[in-house]
């Protein structure tokens, strides 16, 4: 049997199925890739609608529950019946007992048992547990079940058109490339078929078809027919003959050599271009990937720690310090976030998520945020929306906010006197849409003409000259034009230099089709403004008219004594802008308008960080006006709602229950420290040594959490929680389990994650985030503690230490000194025999044991919080792990310097709790 060689095919066939292999590969791939993102986009969308159409239901649901009114409870339930795809739903109250349920088919069924709150996928359908609330409140408990038998017909359906697709592609790429390889391959084959003829028949006056193109096989024709004139007419020496037969010969074989190999050049090139171009990608990716990581991280804690800071007693110098360093912080985090959204538009990744939203209330919400940043500037901060604009949106409110808070932002910062404007209109389109159309004022600088299109490119500003006194990356306005461009909108501006600048946008969103009710108020309800901005004034009284209150105006502060003194009837709330005049005016307004009638509502309408208590009024309302608290004030039910949050205000913070704690630890001293602060507050805690411990401890006793080292003897804490997972995947448990490591790298988290830890703590552990990372993982109703058999009657430092060194401490161990005390003897006695161990170590050569010893010195000196003799412990264990044992003992004699004088330090602080 003659097997098939491919190198034996015509070069006709190997073009042919060269490119016919290439294309189908590609469009099979490209298929695979298409029905899997079409699967998971499916999903998606069916978890993300039923997920919404839960929510509404459980809003409409909660009075019915609330009175157990079954028949209306099940009657809402049935108007789930539209959604084809629900199968069945359950309605529990807060006993977890079934009240209502809803059958697609009408039969009655079982309810099941009460599952966590969230989304679950099985092979046939999606769960949703989702709470009910009232109030605020838990009421009850919504379990939807829908199926999947539209996505999975989806799924089919898809399959089947790519694969006739695909099959339809794979003939035109035969079909194609077959003809278009005759391009190449025509001319060779010619030649072929030439040369062999000519080897044949031995006659040198044939001549091989010249092709059209003056390219390599062009060349190589030519070249062969020249070398048959020469033979032709040499044919008179026989010797000459075939001495110029060979040379032909060498000549063609060089040639054919030649095409061969620019063929595979230009192939190759090719293919170094695409790789290069892959790996560019890939690296780009990997560099924003890593400068988020590495930039974002510590920029969140500055300015974390920057607000904490903040908090505490402080002098006035100090607090101007650290507000110029917080302001410059948000500005950094400012900038790095342009850069990333530049990234991820310029990579096409940026997309949008529509959602229903208030159109006023989140941009009040938005306008709120920038007040302070305005008000310190003494700058007016000014919001309208046209009264006739649809109340509720959907759209993606988050990428609308980031067009305003750039123009807004941009506003502030070029405006040194005067005020900024934000309004909004709408304009309806066809298909239920509206066309957002709003604008920012400012009276700023201005732009001049010949720059008004330049700002908007990439890295541009209005003012980009090298004494320029604004600062920024140019990228905000690039990447607000591109936001617009997502939502089928433009940006543009329209400024005079030294006078002030309007940007104007407009975007896209569809209308709810629930929208809520038009609030009106009382024609009784007599209003007086007293507002001297008149941009501000205007929107005000145009809300007003439009609820229907009866509004007067009062421009300057003798009409408005005048306006109050010759009323007929008493005004129900005054609007009174505390910059209408001078603080004597305004009392002497206040206690005029008591005197007429001391049930008049007066509200002050002021700046942040401008409250005065000494004025008799009744409520305030913080500039810029936001519409949800002018329609509180004019109805009454703003003061209602002052004394609510206020009482609300005064309640207890609720604790977490007490926990039955796995502390999973091996450096005795991160034992102690953990287990004192935990049994301080109430919890029980079980110790395991490493990885193997703790298996045995978990098969025997079921615990509210695991606090789990990651780097441990016997078996390390990931290993420890695969074996944990790949038991609770047979029993159906699962128990939070929190890494608590000081391995802080980029990448660690996501390892430990992916072993299937629930959260991260890096060491030294703090007690206010161990607090707060327990109360964010473990669940709210825990199993049974352990019986704590701690002692835990402790003394609390009453005094302030001098020395910030040992107030840190002191915080470490929640105000402790007995505790810190324990903890310094601990380190004071176990540093130097480790580190005695650590040069045995290094005059072993055994990177592996230093590596071990100075890490547990590391964990034993981290009990007492970061210090310059954990950042010494650290660079040695690192030049361990690296198998740099020349650098280890080098910096092992750093290690001892600073962990000598350390020492001191520490035994001067034992003195000192001690006395």
């Amino acid at each position: 049997m003659t097997v098939l060689n491919f190198h034996d095919l015509s070069i006709r066939w190997k073009m042919t199925l060269i490119i016919s292999l290439t294309g189908t590969l590609t469009l099979v791939l490209a298929s695979m890739a298409i029905i899997a993102y079409d699967w998971s986009s499916s999903r998606d969308n069916l978890e993300s609608q039923t997920q919404t159409l839960v929510e509404v239901t459980a809003e409409n649901i909660a009075a019915s529950l609330i009175f157990r009114d079954r028949e209306a409870a099940e009657s809402t339930l049935s108007a789930l019946k539209p959604q084809t795809s629900i199968v069945r739903a359950y309605l529990y109250d807060t006993l977890d007992d079934p009240i209502a349920f809803y059958h697609r088919d009408g039969t009655d069924f079982e309810a099941p048992a009460m599952q966590p709150f969230g989304a679950t996928f099985t092979d046939s359908h999606l769960d949703i547990f989702h709470p009910i609330t009232f109030d605020g409140e838990q009421v009850g408990t919504i379990y939807v079940i829908s199926d999947l038998a539209s996505i999975k017909q989806r799924l089919r359906n898809y399959i089947a058109l790519i694969a006739a697709l695909v099959f339809v592609s794979i003939i035109l790429v035969v079909l194609i490339g077959s003809s278009l390889q005759k391009i190449i391959t025509g001319p060779i084959l010619n030649l072929a078929e030439s040369a062999h003829s000519i080897s044949e028949a031995k006659d040198y006056s044939v001549r091989a078809a010249i092709p059209r193109g003056k390219d390599e096989v062009g060349l190589l024709v030519n070249s062969f027919n020249e070398m048959l004139e020469q033979i032709e007419s040499s044919s008179a020496d026989l010797e000459r003959e075939n001495t110029v037969r060979s040379q032909a010969e060498d000549a063609l074989r060089r040639l054919n050599d030649e095409l061969e190999e620019r063929i595979k050049e230009r192939t190759a090139e090719y293919q170094h271009a695409k790789e290069i171009a892959e790996t560019a990608s890939r690296h780009k990716s990997d560099f924003l990937a890593n400068m988020s990581h590495e930039l974002r991280t510590p920029m969140n804690a500055i300015i974390g720690m920057n607000e904490l800071v903040m908090e505490t007693v402080i002098s006035k110098d100090q607090r101007s310090y650290l507000s110029m360093a917080q302001e410059a912080a948000d500005m950094l985090l400012q900038l790095l976030n342009d850069t990333l959204d530049f990234s991820k538009i310029e990579a096409g990744k940026m997309t949008l998520e529509p959602v229903l939203f208030n159109l006023r209330d989140s941009m009040a919400g938005i306008l709120k945020g920038l007040a302070v940043s305005t008000h310190s500037k003494d700058l007016d901060l000014i919001f309208g929306v046209n009264p006739e604009a649809p109340i509720c949106l959907i759209g993606d409110p988050g990428r609308l906010r980031q067009i305003i808070v750039n123009l807004v932002s941009n506003a502030i910062k070029f405006t040194q006197h005067g005020e900024i404007e934000l309004y909004i209109q709408t304009e309806h389109i066809p298909d239920d849409s509206i066309l957002l159309h709003g604008w920012v004022r400012d009276t700023g600088i201005g732009i001049p003409i010949e720059d008004q299109q330049r700002i908007f490119e990439t890295f541009s500003q209005a003012d980009d000259s090298t004494t320029r006194q604004y600062g920024g990356t140019g990228l905000g306005l690039a990447i607000s034009t591109q936001l617009a461009a997502l939502m089928q909108g433009s940006i543009w501006v329209e400024s005079q230099f030294g006078i002030g600048s309007t940007f104007q946008f407009n975007a896209r969103f569809a209308i709810a089709p629930d929208q809520s009710p038009v609030s009106t108020v009382s024609s009784a309800q007599r209003v007086l403004v007293i507002m001297p901005n008149e941009s501000e004034r205007h929107h005000v009284v145009d809300q007003l008219h439009f609820w229907g209150a009866l509004t007067t105006l009062s421009l300057t502060t003798e009409a408005a004594q005048q306006a109050i003194e010759s009323a007929d009837e008493p005004f129900s709330l005054v609007l009174l802008d505390y910059h209408m005049g001078p603080l004597e005016w305004i009392d002497s307004t206040i206690r005029l308008l008591r005197a007429r009638r001391s049930t008049t509502t007066i509200a002050m309408l002021e700046r942040t960080g401008t409250q005065h208590d000494s004025l008799d009024i009744d409520l305030r309302i913080f500039k810029p006006v936001a519409y949800a608290e002018l329609l509180a004030a004019v109805d009454g039910s703003y003061i209602d709602e002052l004394r609510e949050t206020a009482s609300n205000g005064t309640e207890a913070a609720i604790t977490q229950q007490p926990l039955d704690v796995l502390l999973v630890e091996d450096t005795p001293a991160n034992q102690h420290l953990v287990s004192a602060l935990l049994e301080k507050n109430g919890h029980a805690i079980t110790i395991a040594n490493n990885g193997r411990e703790a298996l045995d401890l978990f098969a025997r006793h079921a615990y509210d959490v695991v606090l789990m080292d990651v780097q441990m003897p016997a078996m390390d804490g990931l290993t420890a929680t695969e074996e944990i997972r790949r038991h609770e995947a047979e029993t159906g448990a699962h128990t939070p389990i929190i890494a608590m490591t000081a391995r802080a790298m980029q990448g660690d988290e996501e390892r430990c994650r992916e072993a299937g830890m629930d959260a991260y703590l890096t060491k030294p552990i703090r007690i206010k985030g161990l607090l707060d990372i327990l109360q964010k993982t473990v669940p709210s109703e825990p199993s049974a503690p352990l019986p704590i058999t701690a002692d835990t009657n402790e003394s609390t430092a009453s005094g302030e230490s001098d020395s910030d060194l040992f107030h840190t401490m002191l915080e470490q161990t929640g105000e402790d000194e007995e505790l810190l005390a324990e903890l310094i003897d601990y380190v004071l006695d176990s540093g130097p025999d480790l580190l005695t161990q650590i040069e045995r170590a290094v005059e072993a050569q055994d990177a592996e044991q230093i590596e071990q010893i100075a890490h547990k010195l590391k964990g034993t000196v981290s009990i007492l919080g970061t210090s310059p003799c954990f950042d010494a412990a650290e660079v040695v264990e690192h030049a361990a792990r690296n198998n740099a044992l020349p650098t280890a003992e080098e910096k092992l004699g750093a290690l001892k310097e600073v962990f000598a004088h350390y020492s001191k330090q520490l035994e001067g602080f034992a003195a000192r709790i001690n006395t």
